[in-house]
């Protein structure tokens, strides 16, 4: 119905609801198509916010199939529009996941500090609390903000 009035935006979040339904009943495949589908009118539309958010969805579904290197892949390049656009409340999640699927060390806890910085930039405590509940106290501190 969007598709055929015009409405390049709607026809893109209709293909993202779609899409998140199909992940829901393990059609991933499916799910991928739609998501490809919007990305490209996203990116017609040179649209980075709604851009960045499909990549990341076809991370989350590349995670779900244990795909670890194409989640990070998606992740980077979705992190890299949020940077782009400063949108700080979707960096840290962004780096949130990539921290999830960094090894234990180094370079995790440089992904929760950034995760931690971006958050505290917009006054979410709370969500760098949860940080600290979920990776331990250390994140959740604020001594460099």
């Amino acid at each position: 119905m969007f598709s055929n009035a015009g409405n390049k935006t709607r026809t893109a979040g209709t293909l993202e609801v779609q899409a998140q339904l199909l992940r829901d009943q393990y059609r991933y495949a499916d799910a991928s198509r739609l998501l490809e589908q919007a990305l490209g009118i996203y990116r017609d539309l040179q649209s980075p916010g709604d851009e960045a958010s499909c990549i990341q969805s076809l991370g989350d579904l590349a995670l779900r199939r244990s795909d670890h290197d194409g989640a990070r892949a998606r992740y980077e390049e979705a992190l890299a529009l949020y940077e782009r656009i400063r949108e700080p409340y979707s960096v840290g999640w962004t780096l949130l996941r990539l921290a999830d699927l960094a090894p234990v060390g180094a370079e995790r806890d440089r992904l929760l500090e950034r995760a931690r910085t971006s958050w505290l930039s917009i006054g979410r405590r709370d969500l760098v609390e949860r940080l600290g509940a979920r990776f331990g106290s250390d994140q959740a501190s604020d001594s460099t903000v």
